[in-house]
């Protein structure tokens, strides 16, 4: 057990922010959606440069659609709100977003890129801790 913690000193992780995103080819739209944790933050590295690949492609492979799918489903878990509507109905797209498979492919891309790189960013412009390091006396 560390002294801070036998001393009863508690740090709160901070909540993570919520971000509007706007998409200069999409005038009017905004999502509302928060940045990825670490831990699926780690996983998007991967699979956005899988799905970038695979958007690319004239013929995609069965890992391309598992990797697709996976991006989709996380960048749903962490939207809040957004003002999608389908122009066939006028139906708002809900959320979560059950139905992707109803939004057409590059739009729907072009959304979860933009948050990936929102995620991104958010770490870079992250201001720097003051974390002073003093030794421990055991």
């Amino acid at each position: 057990m560390t002294p801070a913690a036998a001393a009863g000193d508690v740090f709160v992780v901070p909540e993570r922010p919520l971000f509007e995103l706007r998409h200069e080819a999409y005038p009017g739209m905004w999502v509302r959606v928060r940045p990825a944790e670490l831990g699926p933050w780690l996983e998007l590295c991967s699979l956005i440069g899988s799905a970038l690949d695979a958007d690319r492609k004239a013929q995609l492979e069965p890992e391309d659609g598992a990797a697709l799918a996976r991006l989709f489903e996380m960048f749903s878990d962490h939207l809040e709100a957004w003002n999608l509507h389908r122009v066939a109905d006028g139906v708002h797209v809900p959320i979560p977003l059950t139905d992707v498979h109803t939004l057409d492919a590059s739009f729907a891309l072009d959304v979860v890129t933009a948050w990936f790189d929102m995620s991104a960013a958010a770490r870079a412009t992250a201001p720097a801790p003051d974390m002073p390091q003093e030794p421990i006396e055991e």
